[in-house]
């Protein structure tokens, strides 16, 4: 069987979606390699794949929240750091164990790009967020959503300009002798791209050619019954900020604005800050580090979020509706979407207090309309195929290349 080669950022949001699409690979008779950070070799492992590891350099990067100048110089410049320590990891391999395929996620692009025309394989780019294309660009949207420095990404600047230079000496690098051009590098766009969303929810859908396969999240979607509700019959409400925010002060909030109210919170705080420092919670307010989010799910009528994506599949998944306080722009373009679609009620950070919480959450809890539409949208998560469908986008991909090969030889 085939030999195929993962390349992710050390990010949740990044590596989750991909591991149930390498399990399915591994049941198949393939053979998987990832490259990843030690954090997530034993991940990676688990789900059957061989890790390979490199050093990120992600962490010494400002967090993107506003997107301006430094936080875009600081994406830029980190995608091309966290290409040359995947690309050195995953050059041993290339050369001694050449995969018959490459799939990278779109924060690697440089290093993705850079291998498949170096080694003469095939790629296939991977989106656990909307995907972007030659006429949609996720970037340009957020950083206007964000008021962010759109000319940076356009090189109408001396940042973008010092990230052409930056980049145009790391292919001399990678790829010397001219493999590729900077701009070739920046606007390439795969035969074939994974989006681990409906097609139903990408924005500007009707853009998107057969080169998109929208294969929706690629995670076990079933609830595991490790988590029951109290039984008196009152609605649920799911608060998480997800792995990578933690704030003690927005679920102080949450506890303010729910105290006493017939509906029972579930909040998952994470490992950011410790419960404790919550103090006495309301009777009708539970607080965990973590607890599975589809078994709260299956109950809940409303989940509160910051809008990350894995969050908002898992949501819709199982029907839920959902109220984003958007942490980024990024977030703010999914809440955005949700409220296009009628799933979600967008309530900006600007306007958070524990009343306006309160009202968007019981406002939603009461809007049939919405309930039907995340519904809707679960059916087409169900449609999309999840990671078996993946795997056999992947396998075809494949074979198209080995008979362009024999057609060629």
């Amino acid at each position: 069987m085939s030999h195929i080669a993962f390349l992710s950022i050390p990010s949740h949001g990044h590596i989750i979606p991909t591991l149930d699409v390498v399990r399915e690979l591994v049941r198949r008779g393939h053979r998987v390699t990832y490259v990843t950070t030690e954090e997530f070799a034993g991940t990676v492992a688990a789900a059957g794949a061989e890790p390979v590891r490199y050093a990120s350099t992600a962490a010494r990067y400002q967090e993107a929240s506003t997107y301006q100048r430094e936080e875009v110089m600081g994406i830029l410049m980190m995608s091309l750091e966290e290409g040359t320590g995947a690309l050195d990891a995953l050059e041993p391999v290339l050369r001694a164990d050449r995969p018959d395929l490459l799939v990278y996620d779109l924060t690697l692009y440089t290093a993705g790009r850079a291998a498949s025309r170096k080694h003469g394989i095939p790629a296939v780019q991977t989106f656990p967020i909307f995907a972007s294309n030659e006429r949609f660009s996720l970037a340009h949207r957020v950083f206007q959503r964000a008021g962010g420095a759109v000319g940076v990404l356009n090189g109408g600047d001396s940042g973008g300009l010092e990230f052409l230079t930056a980049l145009r000496d790391w292919l001399e690098r990678y790829l010397p002798g001219g493999g590729a051009s900077a701009f070739e590098v920046l606007t390439t766009v795969e035969p074939l791209n994974l989006v681990f969303l409906p097609r139903e929810f990408q924005i500007e859908q009707q853009l998107f050619d057969e080169r998109f396969q929208f294969v929706g999240p690629c995670q076990d979607l079933e609830p595991g019954g490790q988590w029951q509700p109290p039984g008196d019959g009152r609605p649920v409400v799911l608060a998480s900020l997800g792995t990578t925010y933690g704030s003690a002060k927005f679920f102080r909030m949450c506890a303010e604005a729910f105290a006493g109210l017939p509906l029972h919170m579930v909040m998952t705080t994470g490992d950011k800050f410790d419960v404790a420092e919550l103090g006495p919670l309301p009777s009708n307010i539970e607080a965990r580090p973590w607890v599975p989010h589809l078994d709260v799910l299956a109950h809940a009528g409303v989940l509160v979020t910051q809008g990350g994506m894995s969050s908002t599949m898992q949501a819709l998944a199982l029907g839920v509706p959902l109220v984003v306080v958007p942490h980024g722009g990024e977030n703010a373009v999914n809440a955005d979407r949700l409220a296009e679609l009628g799933c979600g009620t967008l309530l900006p950070p600007e306007e958070l207090t524990a009343a306006a919480l309160r009202r968007a959450v019981t406002e939603t809890l009461a809007d049939e309309g919405m309930r039907e539409a995340a519904v809707r949208m679960s059916r087409h998560v169900a449609a999309a195929g999840g990671a078996p469908r993946a795997a056999e986008v992947l396998e075809a991909r494949i074979a198209e290349a080995v008979a362009a090969g024999r057609a060629a030889a």
